[in-house]
């Protein structure tokens, strides 16, 4: 027997501590609200919530994001609007779904589109030598990015 990958068990962990819903429910909400094909996890989950990437979406966008997150993990609209105003198009528009209903504990959902590239975790995996300068300056605007 292989053993589940570290995403898949931080999923498994993520629906073992909840009633309701299952994976499977989640999938399908996420399906409804975007009109997508196909559904499926992301490849770093997050530990308070759970979030797929739908493709082949009917709608404005060919592929959307939507996450379900535990209410100390909402995703702050005033933050979201500052950092759109610094970051621009790094910073996808989100739309609040409201709570789903029957979720024990809640879950909030969230859609967004989805925007390609490498994540910063994904990045992190990368030796780069810097002077300390550019270090400083790196880790900076890690800061920023992370506020």
């Amino acid at each position: 027997m292989t053993q589940a990958s570290w995403a898949q068990q931080e999923t498994d962990r993520f629906f073992g501590d909840r009633t309701s819903p299952s994976q499977m429910q989640c999938n399908e909400i996420a399906r409804a609200i975007s009109g997508a094909s196909i559904v499926g996890p992301v490849d770093s989950p997050g530990s308070m919530s759970y979030t797929v990437v739908c493709n082949g979406c009917s709608g404005q966008y060919h592929d959307v994001v939507v996450s379900f997150r535990e209410p100390c993990a909402v995703l702050n609209s005033e933050m979201v609007r500052l950092a759109k105003a610094i970051h621009g198009g790094l910073v996808p528009e989100s739309t609040c779904h409201g709570t789903m209903e029957g979720a024990d504990p809640p879950l909030l959902i969230y859609s967004m589109p989805y925007l390609r590239g490498s994540s910063y975790i994904n990045v992190l995996s990368f030796q780069v030598e810097m002077n300390p300068g550019e270090e400083a300056k790196h880790l900076t605007f890690i800061k920023n990015l992370a506020q």
